[in-house]
């Protein structure tokens, strides 16, 4: 039997309010396990304001303000084509990060089809997730959490080193024999009780294994998300820039987004240097040291520079701040796109064979005619082609 959720607490007539309210602390205790620290959440609800300020306030100041300025005395002709192409730029950038945000990644057993099962050596049908785990004591888990990385979002402890696994049922065709050996990880199997203890059961790292949030199976690759709340499939990272973990449907989106960043910031930053020693600084009264970010910020609240020079100084930082991420996602993410492989693997060294050419690895993500995604979003008509569940191209 399901628990009622803190939503059903608060729609049953039949309840006070102070039994509404103790259910409601009840089920924060008992959710525990999804809850995320101040500094995540802070990230998560900032990250998307943040960008939303960038690219509002950059964007206009630079289309009206900052382009007319530079483009005087006999340059007149290139101010409508430079805010055509930064039009260009805005739009990309803006329709791929409010698509990251929007397009969801969410493992649904009705849509995505639930864990297969599968013949064992005995002739038994035997489902992953409830034939492959091995209780885990005490002693292991500790011993094992030393050397194992633990996932802050997800809540689950992986074990990086390759041991020999005895499994007592046929490896699936579809993904290549099996060698003996895989990568393990231990993942929650219980809430935690009164002390904050979690039990947790030793899993093959390609195989299905339990949410116990969700109360269901979840596919390899497939984690929860206390931030999105949801099982994500293939699962990469949780985005802070866009509120929203990046997976099997919306990667490509954030592919695009990261990858149009960059000659958007480009594009910014050239002209941001000449208008501020040119126009801020004569115009606002603004001296070299008011573009030390910290240094502006004390120097407007004590009165010595006005708000707009403030206003730009942030905006200046920013551009380049996101420049720098918008360069270092896009070469790692084109790696681990050629290489088959998520962040989580990258970081600690899985070895994932992908079977797939690099045509057919483009296709996985960005969809048929891939390259036409990098001018107008096509996710409605030509669908990632990747089979995010059963995995049949990747030989782990």
């Amino acid at each position: 039997m399901v628990a009622q959720t803190t939503e059903d607490y608060a729609s049953n007539p039949n309840l006070s309010l102070r039994e509404k309210w103790q259910a409601h602390l009840k089920n924060r205790h008992t959710d525990a396990s999804a809850s995320v620290s101040t500094p995540t959440w802070l990230l998560n609800t900032w990250g998307p304001r943040v960008t939303l300020f960038v690219l509002v306030g950059a964007g206009v100041w630079e289309m009206f303000v900052t382009i007319p300025a530079l483009y005087q005395g006999g340059w007149e002709d290139y101010i409508l084509p430079s805010q055509m192409l930064l039009a260009f730029l805005l739009f990309e950038v803006a329709v791929n990060w409010c698509l990251t945000g929007t397009v969801s990644s969410e493992y649904r057993p009705e849509i995505h089809g639930t864990e297969p099962a599968r013949v064992s050596a005995s002739g038994e049908w035997k489902r992953e997730s409830s034939s492959l785990p091995v209780s885990a004591s005490k002693d292991s888990v500790g011993s094992c959490e030393k050397r194992a990385y633990t996932d802050v979002a997800t809540g689950c402890v992986y074990d990086i080193e390759s041991e020999a696994v005895d499994l007592d049922y046929a490896p699936p065709s579809k993904t290549g024999a099996y060698d003996g050996h895989s990568y393990r990880m231990l993942v929650p199997t219980s809430l935690p009780d009164e002390d904050g203890h979690v039990e947790r059961k030793s899993f093959p790292y390609w195989s299905w294994t339990p949410c116990v949030i969700c109360q269901r199976p979840r596919p390899p690759r497939c984690y929860h998300c206390p931030l999105c709340k949801v099982c994500v499939l293939k699962r990469d990272h949780h985005c802070y820039i866009s509120g929203c973990c990046v997976g099997a449907n919306n990667q490509r989106f954030f592919h695009i987004f990261v990858f149009w960043t960059i000659p958007l910031t480009s594009f910014g930053i050239l002209h941001m240097f000449p208008y501020a020693f040119r126009h801020v600084g004569p115009e606002y009264e603004a001296e070299l040291v008011d573009f030390i970010f910290p240094v502006c910020v004390i120097r407007c609240l004590l009165g010595y520079v006005s708000f707009t020079v403030l206003f730009l100084c942030c905006q200046f930082w920013l551009i380049i701040f996101f420049n720098i991420f918008s360069i270092g996602m896009t070469m790692g993410h084109l790696r681990l796109l050629y290489e088959g492989r998520t962040s989580f693997e990258r970081d600690n060294s899985v070895k994932v064979l992908d079977t797939r050419t690099l045509p057919g690895k483009l296709m996985s993500v960005f969809g048929k005619y891939w390259w036409l995604n990098f001018l107008v979003p096509l996710y409605p008509r030509f669908k990632p082609e990747e089979d995010a569940v059963l995995w049949p191209d990747i030989k782990p």
